[in-house]
């Protein structure tokens, strides 16, 4: 198991090594298209980008589209494999 600590929402979760985003319930995330174009998903990272699955092109592409810097993932595309800090 793995924690991930929500800063802003004051919430932590212990999931599963290897869980994706989506798949979790109860996060204090909107999700629009699922699907890595929208970016409506996008999260701060404070702590623990190591430990998130490699940034697809894709996702890449909206992220640098919506201009937000390398703290930020999209959590519609990012798996889990440790602890992670969330703003």
């Amino acid at each position: 198991m793995v924690k991930i600590k929500f800063h802003q929402a004051q919430k932590e979760l212990n999931v599963s090594s290897g869980s994706e985003f989506l798949d979790i319930p109860g996060l204090p995330i909107q999700f629009g298209c699922k699907h890595g174009t929208c970016g409506t998903c996008s999260i701060r990272i404070l702590c623990g980008m190591e430990n998130l699955t490699k940034i697809s092109p894709r996702e890449g592409q909206t992220l640098k589209q919506k201009d937000l810097d390398p703290t930020h993932r999209l959590a519609c595309q990012c798996g889990i494999n440790g602890p992670v800090e969330i703003f």
